[in-house]
């Protein structure tokens, strides 16, 4: 994973992400309700990483604004964004964090870890699972969402190129190694455009460019839009999003 990439695909889409951004703003509404539904307990610290423009992060300081929140994200223009957020939900401390949250230091004692549409970046899930259940209290909790192996199905067929996604049973394993799983669930949703090019505008004015390497030539340009006709459908040409929720406890040490 070229986190420079992802980096600069992030660094430049936030002015767009409210608007483009549909299908992962749905997505952290879904992860929050899942939230309210499994998690009664107050943090005293709370960590979410990708942050982003602040769809998630609007929904979990609404609800928890007096717990210590350690807000982080690898684009540098995502920290203004989470900064109104915070103001705006009267957040008594909140501390951005930037970098790649995979070599950022944890916390002790964290109560609440959130993250949507962001741990697919990472280049060993599992491992950072590890470290984040070392460095929570007995009962603390995680709610995540990522996404599945059909994402973006149809972009990645045409370039041969784009992440490596966990199946579901992947995702859950990794998990389950460390935390309890309260909750899980994965679903396939889709968007459509009335021509090829609005595909990649959208997927560059939501940052995930950074996953497909790819020199856009005129040629090359229209060779894509003439092959996206295999997925035109009548509502138009489509692009499937796979995302995956999990909600889990930290694992209770046993007692011999």
């Amino acid at each position: 994973m070229n986190k420079e990439a992802v980096k600069q695909g992030f660094s430049g889409c936030y002015g767009t992400y409210a608007t483009e951004a549909v299908v992962q703003q749905s997505i952290a509404q879904r992860l929050a309700a899942l939230l309210d539904a499994h998690i009664d307990r107050i943090p005293n610290q709370a960590v979410e990483v990708g942050c982003g423009s602040g769809f998630l992060t609007q929904k979990v300081l609404e609800r928890f604004p007096n717990a210590a929140w350690l807000l982080n994200d690898i684009a540098p223009s995502s920290k203004g964004y989470v900064a109104d957020v915070a103001q705006q939900c009267n957040a008594v401390d909140a501390t951005f964090e930037l970098g790649d949250a995979e070599a950022m230091e944890l916390p002790n004692g964290i109560d609440l870890f959130v993250s949507s549409s962001a741990v697919q970046w990472f280049a060993d899930l599992e491992g950072f699972l590890k470290r984040l259940s070392e460095s929570m209290n007995d009962g603390g909790a995680i709610a995540i969402s990522t996404f599945g192996p059909q994402n973006l199905e149809e972009v990645r067929t045409l370039t041969g190129s784009g992440l490596s996604y966990l199946s579901f049973k992947e995702f859950m394993y990794a998990v389950n190694r460390h935390f309890d799983i309260v909750e899980c669930t994965e679903e396939l949703s889709a968007i459509y455009f009335d021509e090829p090019v609005e595909v990649l505008r959208h997927i560059k004015q939501t940052g995930v460019n950074g996953a497909f390497r790819q020199c856009w030539t005129k040629g090359k340009l229209a060779r894509f839009a003439e092959a996206y006709k295999m997925f035109r459908t009548l509502k138009g040409y489509s692009l499937t999003y796979h995302p995956m929720y999990v909600v889990a406890r930290k694992k209770k040490l046993s007692r011999s």
